[in-house]
């Protein structure tokens, strides 16, 4: 499962990568234009033809917190450019090394507690205030996922983490609209995520039990079928991370799960 999750950390860092290369060249190429076309105004002037100069601009192509958020409280929390590249709602790996004895992650730094310790030392969640915005930044981190063709599989409140500041926020008395630590979520743990291309994967009876979707369950008892009976299971797919999402909406709101059981029969 460790490996897994390097596999699949490592292919979303390359993504980023490769976008920002793209988005680069694409800035290189724009400049170009605009160097020709100052060099035509330029010309353009001596002639009395025209006076325009035009003065480029710097275009900045990073992907990182401090420039895709609009929260005052994250300024002067990168202090390079390299830190938190990628999407703002999905854990970053920065780098991995193996021992004897175990596969070690270096991730960016998050901070103690979960959205699970987060839900219960608060009974529920205000649904206008903070239920809603972090809906919305789970969703933009699956959507990130979800368009590199990976499926989690393992959406819930315990694997949704808090960035961590390497300094404090500042104090704002005004009073804000929403929850401001929707900012700072970020989707975790990736050891069960795999890719939708892989058809046997979409198979598996995996996930925790108060979160899986019933196309899940439905392959309960996959492991002790022949191949032949297997494929006539339909696989599942990107939506299975949207029920689970669901039933931890629920779950916000109300502080309970909406499938809890005694037993994991039941």
């Amino acid at each position: 499962l460790i490996q897994r999750e390097v596999g699949i950390l490592r292919l979303l860092r390359d993504k980023v990568k490769e976008s920002e290369k793209q988005a680069s060249e694409a800035s290189n190429s724009e400049a170009s234009n605009s160097e020709a076309s100052n060099s035509e105004a330029s010309n353009s002037e001596t002639n009395n033809i025209g006076g325009n100069h035009t003065n480029g601009k710097e275009n900045h192509s990073s992907t990182s917190v401090c420039s895709v958020s609009s929260d005052s409280s994250l300024d002067g929390d990168c202090e390079t450019e390299y830190l938190f590249k990628g999407h703002h709602h999905v854990l970053q790996l920065f780098d991995f090394f193996e021992t004897r004895e175990h596969i070690v992650l270096i991730t960016q730094l998050c901070d103690r507690g979960d959205l699970y310790d987060y839900i219960i030392s608060n009974g529920s969640l205000n649904l206008n205030k903070t239920v809603r915005p972090y809906t919305a930044c789970i969703l933009s981190g699956l959507k990130f996922l979800h368009d590199n063709g990976i499926v989690h599989r393992d959406i819930k409140a315990e694997n949704i983490l808090f960035r961590m500041h390497s300094s404090p926020g500042k104090d704002n008395k005004k009073e804000c609209p929403y929850d401001l630590k929707s900012h700072d979520l970020i989707i975790a743990d990736f050891g069960l995520a795999t890719f939708v291309e892989n058809t046997a994967d979409m198979r598996e009876y995996v996930g925790t039990l108060s979160y899986i979707s019933p196309e899940i369950v439905a392959g309960h008892n996959t492991k002790s079928l022949e191949y032949s009976e297997l494929i006539k299971i339909p696989s599942y797919d990107y939506k299975v991370d949207i029920w689970a999402l669901g039933v931890l909406c629920y779950f916000m709101k109300f502080g309970y799960m909406p499938f809890d059981c005694e037993s994991e029969q039941e």
